[in-house]
């Protein structure tokens, strides 16, 4: 597995040694081994958001990453503090759209933060 974290800020670069190992054990949780995710860490001068993810197109030619793409999960630190958010969670929450939840039923969204939680558990324990 492969993830790799670009800073879009230099006052943010503390967040990689943060998120990259936490979304390495989700994916693993997940099965996604043999895949790559993509986290950008910005600011608010950058996304005015806590979380935007893009799950990767299917055979998106990708031939720079290692495995083949998961998607793009974007973070801003900030907001989500501001927000009274959890960093982790919102991390859980970004790589679950890659891999094809949604929250657009009632259903949906209990079975996302169900599968949310079980997320935050390997990466608190």
């Amino acid at each position: 597995m492969s993830v790799l974290c670009t800073i879009l800020s230099p006052k943010l670069t503390r967040y990689e040694e943060i998120l990259v190992p936490a979304a390495e054990k989700m994916l693993a949780s997940l099965g996604k081994e043999n895949f790559c995710l993509e986290i950008f860490v910005a600011d608010e001068k950058t996304m005015n958001k806590n979380v935007l993810s893009f799950p990767a197109k299917e055979n998106f030619p990708r031939p720079d990453l290692p495995y083949p793409p998961l998607g793009e999960v974007y973070l801003n630190p900030k907001y989500i503090s501001e927000h009274e958010e959890d960093l982790m969670l919102m991390l859980a929450h970004g790589i679950l759209h890659c891999i094809g939840y949604d929250h657009e039923e009632e259903h949906d969204r209990m079975k996302m933060e169900e599968k949310e939680q079980e997320l935050m558990k390997k990466v608190t324990s």
